[in-house]
């Protein structure tokens, strides 16, 4: 007759139970340490973005403080350069009234050439702020874009000046007669003096001290 199969055994039942429990249980926890370590890791990356994106706002923020710093170091130069500049204008003019009409003809060359002199370095003085005021991207939204076209001004004021003085000085430096040709040396003063006084310089010194650097 056929043998019968051997029924496993209660002890044997339970004991396997028991297995399968364990192994479904190391399953789930397997599972949910995995996603508990996903969540970790989109919580990082998403830290790092964050971090990136504050570092690029800070260095964007120290870059347009170094530019700002910048302009204002270059307006206060050319501020103060202006100053001299603006005495320097004086001198040129003392020379001219006491030496315009001088029969010496290489003295009044002399002080014709130190006007010329004085024009090209006001002139190269205004061209290198413009420059520099281009480079560090000066607009009309600038803090400083105020004092920047008031100083722009000011060059402009004493380069009026120079080129009247440097006017008279070509036609007394070309007179075989200055004290003949007075008149028509003095002739280009018509362009900048009103009621006796340079317009000029009266608008220099009136504008000077509106250039204020907070």
């Amino acid at each position: 007759p056929p043998k019968k199969k051997k029924r496993l055994t209660a002890r044997t039942k339970a004991v396997l139970a028991l297995v399968i429990v364990f192994a479904a249980i190391a399953i789930v926890a397997a599972f949910l340490n995995s996603a508990g370590m996903l969540k970790h890791e989109e919580i990082t990356a998403s830290d790092q973005v964050e971090q990136v994106n504050n570092e690029a706002v800070d260095t964007q923020d120290s870059q347009q403080e170094i530019q700002q710093s910048d302009t204002v170091k270059a307006l206060q130069e050319n501020y103060q350069t202006l100053g001299n500049y603006r005495g320097q204008v004086n001198t040129v003019v003392s020379n001219f009234n006491n030496y315009h009409l001088a029969s010496d003809k290489a003295k009044r060359q002399q002080y014709a050439d130190e006007c010329n002199k004085l024009i090209s370095s006001v002139t190269d003085s205004k061209a290198k702020l413009v420059e520099e005021m281009n480079e560090l991207g000066m607009n009309e939204n600038d803090d400083q874009f105020s004092n920047y076209t008031k100083i722009n001004k000011l060059y402009e004021l004493l380069l009026t000046r120079l080129n009247v003085i440097k006017e008279c000085w070509d036609v007394s430096v070309a007179s075989a007669d200055p004290k003949k040709d007075a008149k028509a040396i003095l002739a280009p003063l018509s362009k900048d003096i009103k009621g006796g006084k340079s317009s000029s310089m009266a608008d220099f010194d009136a504008l000077y001290p509106q250039v204020k650097f907070s």
